[in-house]
Parts: C-alpha cells; sequence; structure tokens
C-alpha cells in the first residue's frame, strides 16, 4: 500500500464515523418525532455539516496528488476530520430522552457544534499551506474560496453569539446561501 492509500483509510475511519454519528441522530429524532420539537435552524445546521462531511470525503481524493506526506500534515487532516466528527456529535442529540426540544438542545450544545465547523473551515489556513505549500495556497484563484471561508466563519461566529431566534433565523439562512455558494465552487465535481 502507498502512503496515501494509508492516509485515506485513517481519514474514512474517522469521517465515517461521523457521518454515521449524524445520521445515527437524525434517524433517531425522526423514529421519536412524536416526543421531538423540531427547530429547522437546528436540522439546517445538521444538513450543513453532512455536506461538509461529504466534502472533506470526497477531497480525500485530492490528496493522492501529494508527492510527500509528513506526520504533521497527516495529523492535520486527522484533526480536521475530528473537527467534522465533534461538530456531527454537539448538533444533534445523541441519546434517547423522554422528550427532545431541537431548539433548547442547539443552545445549550448544537451552538458549540456550529463553533467546532468555524474551526473546521478556520484550519483550511493551516492545513492548505502544509500540504499544498503557500504558493499553491495564496494563488489568486484561491482568494475567492478564502473570502467565502471567511464570511462563513463570521456568520457562525455570529450564530454562536446571537441572543435571539430571529438572528439565529437569518444567519442561518444567510449561511445556507453562501455555504452552498461555497460549496457549489470549491467542491471538485470529478476527479
Amino acid at each position: 500500500m502507498t502512503a496515501f492509500e494509508y492516509v485515506s483509510v485513517a481519514l474514512s475511519l474517522v469521517v465515517g464515523l461521523s457521518v454515521t454519528r449524524l445520521l445515527t441522530a437524525g434517524l433517531r429524532l425522526f423514529v421519536d418525532r412524536d416526543r421531538v420539537a423540531g427547530d429547522w435552524i437546528t436540522v439546517t445546521w445538521a444538513v450543513l455539516c453532512f455536506f461538509w462531511q461529504l466534502q472533506f470525503w470526497w477531497a480525500i481524493f485530492e490528496f493522492g496528488r501529494l508527492p510527500r506526506w509528513t506526520f504533521g500534515g497527516f495529523l492535520l487532516l486527522v484533526g480536521s476530520a475530528v473537527l467534522l466528527y465533534a461538530a456531527s456529535a454537539l448538533i444533534l442529540p445523541g441519546r434517547r430522552e423522554d422528550r427532545v426540544d431541537l431548539e433548547v438542545h442547539f443552545l445549550a450544545h448544537g451552538r458549540w457544534g456550529v463553533l467546532f465547523l468555524m474551526i473546521y473551515f478556520l484550519s483550511a489556513f493551516v492545513v492548505g499551506p502544509v500540504l499544498w505549500g503557500p504558493g499553491a495556497f495564496f494563488a489568486r484563484e484561491s482568494w475567492p474560496i478564502h473570502g467565502l471561508n471567511l464570511t462563513t466563519v463570521g456568520l457562525g461566529f455570529t450564530l454562536i453569539g446571537a441572543p435571539g431566534r430571529r438572528l439565529r433565523a437569518a444567519v442561518t439562512l444567510i449561511s445556507v446561501a453562501v455555504q452552498g455558494f461555497m460549496y457549489f465552487v470549491s467542491v471538485p465535481w470529478a476527479y
């Protein structure tokens, strides 16, 4: 096996656990829907997290082009996958309860999940230069993605500190638009 094959297996394990955690929690909420007070904001952030998990998993193909691997680069990528796991574990409740209010859960724990997702976005500013070198990372064609990334982080931190539901709703809707556009322009559609 090549170094990339070993790395991709480790990353896939962590991302696979992350996806499993999110899907299991979502299915549990659906099954227990008669005991769940729904909240579209919480569900929206869970869906956003799911799409970034898929994007990370898909981007693993791109790492196969790296000429060499370092342990530091490997740790940074594993750390990125762990951030996605933490986000998915916090956004939706993981254990079965008699009554679940998704808005209450989001205010208590889901905001921390959004924080981990924002740290994941910020980690791109470290992971990119370490893996691809500063020249590739700071290329002019990367600037729009970096701008969208920072916009997403700003919105996420606004959501984390938002005092009222109206502001959380507005930030969530804007985040869907910005992250949707960022997803569209940053995800390679074929390898």
